[in-house]
């Protein structure tokens, strides 16, 4: 083609790469039937806001995956600490493993939403490297430039559908760590049971203690009114009754530990029968004056019964 030609007003020259042309000069593109002619200035806008486009949307989606990663790391953060707790409290707690198996469960889908998102971002990788070998083809020769472009765009949309399979990915993550949170919630539950058991059981250990007290106080009680009936007896062995200056009988009292006067007299028969108990043996004795007359004993089934003679 000559340096300078003119057709329809427009000025026309050869120019062996793209970024040598002006303007006002027109990039020829041919088929087999037919000839496109583009101004230079005219490509070079589309192409720039084109490129801004497509950097502003990589931009925004670098910003996305950050915030997403910072998220990630809290979120890690929260688990370990969680972890941690369930550890400790593990010993004490069998309601709270049942919880932390389903816990597990949660974080092992959680993991495999992991692992789907991490594929799809290398297959976004993939397209975005097809992208470029398309762009660096393009800067190679102009003449394929409409072919490149295409395969650009058609890199782009499996850019995006990656895209589009990392946010549900994030989704499934989110899902399962709100089942997470749920499963959380069920060991804070089981955790109160178990300190409303442990709380009933302090409270049941209170009223053993207060019982026990009870019933040692009660032992020591009894303990008590059998030393005095002790020593009642043993007052009664070593006093017996006697006679008085006055010809009646006298009778130890025990808790004034002096002999009383019965009033009654100690001349002819006796009228009454009158008993001690051997501490050494337990045996019960009864004791009346060979002339005795009065009423008589008997024991039944461990009672002690009035005989009355008629």
């Amino acid at each position: 083609m000559p340096e300078n030609v003119y057709v329809l007003d427009k000025r026309i020259r050869d120019f062996p790469i793209l970024e040598e042309a002006q303007d006002d000069d027109v990039l020829l593109a041919s088929t087999a039937s037919e000839t496109y002619a583009l101004r230079v200035k005219a490509f070079n806008e589309r192409y720039a806001a084109g490129e801004r486009s497509r950097v502003e949307a990589e931009e925004k989606r670098v910003a996305a995956e950050d915030e997403r990663a910072t998220a990630e790391q809290g979120r890690s953060d929260a688990e370990a600490q969680r972890v941690q707790n369930e550890q400790d409290r593990q010993a004490a707690e069998q309601d709270r493993q049942a919880a932390e198996e389903t816990c597990e469960s949660n974080e092992a889908a959680r993991v495999e939403a992991e692992k789907k998102r991490a594929a799809a971002e290398v297959e976004r990788d993939a397209a975005e490297t097809g992208r470029l070998e398309a762009e660096d083809k393009r800067a190679a020769a102009e003449t394929e430039r409409n072919t490149a472009e295409t395969g650009r765009l058609e890199a782009e949309d499996e850019r995006a559908a990656a895209e589009v399979e990392r946010d549900t990915a994030e989704t499934n993550r989110q899902s399962a760590e709100d089942a997470r949170a749920a499963a959380e919630q069920s060991r804070d539950t089981a955790e109160k049971g178990r300190e409303t058991a442990e709380n009933e059981r302090v409270q049941a250990e209170a009223d053993r203690v207060e019982e026990h007290t009870a019933a040692m106080a009660a032992t020591a009680e009894a303990t008590q009114e059998a030393k005095k009936a002790t020593e009642a007896a043993e007052g009664v062995i070593t006093h017996p009754p006697r006679i008085s200056d006055k010809k009646t009988w006298e009778i130890w009292n025990a808790e004034s530990g002096t002999y009383e006067d019965t009033g009654q007299s100690a001349k002819g028969n006796v009228l009454f029968a009158w008993f001690y108990i051997d501490p050494s043996t337990g045996t019960l004795y009864m004791v009346t004056d060979e002339d005795y007359t009065g009423p008589t004993f008997r024991l039944e089934n461990g009672e002690l019964e009035v005989v009355l003679h008629a």
